[in-house]
């Protein structure tokens, strides 16, 4: 599990397993963003992106691209990146609402990233030149 700082989460499993996701405790909404209800619920230790990042063979490298596809935690993975070490050139998302849309918008924006095209619920981001390393 990745989320914006390391603590215990909640793995939702689904029949399907398409759309497994994590949530915090106390999240009342189960159902899968298909309206499945979960055949598994268990308690899962989340860490970051960064974390994750620092303990692969990849720690201290640039990498190009960036693809997060969280089932409604993409925002949670992406306050994770410390951006001031990986900042990846391209970065897609998946929004499921405009809520989310707007919220990873403002974030990455933020960060010197334009948003430059939407394929159905994924999102573009690409590092804009003023901000290129």
């Amino acid at each position: 599990a990745v989320a914006e700082a390391p603590r215990d989460m909640l793995y939702f499993e689904y029949a399907k397993g398409v759309t497994d996701r994590t949530a915090d405790y106390g999240e009342e909404n189960l159902l899968s963003v298909c309206g499945e209800q979960p055949t598994k619920v268990s308690r899962v230790r989340a860490t970051t992106l960064t974390h994750i990042i620092e303990e692969s063979a990849f720690q201290g490298e640039h990498f190009h691209y960036l693809n997060v596809d969280c089932e409604g935690q993409d925002l949670s993975v992406l306050r994770g990146l410390d951006f001031s070490r990986y900042s990846p050139d391209l970065i897609t998302v998946e929004a499921l609402t405009k809520t989310a849309q707007a919220e990873l918008s403002a974030f990455l924006g933020r960060l010197g990233y334009e948003l430059t095209d939407i394929v159905r619920l994924t999102l573009f981001f690409k590092k804009s030149v003023a901000s290129a390393v």
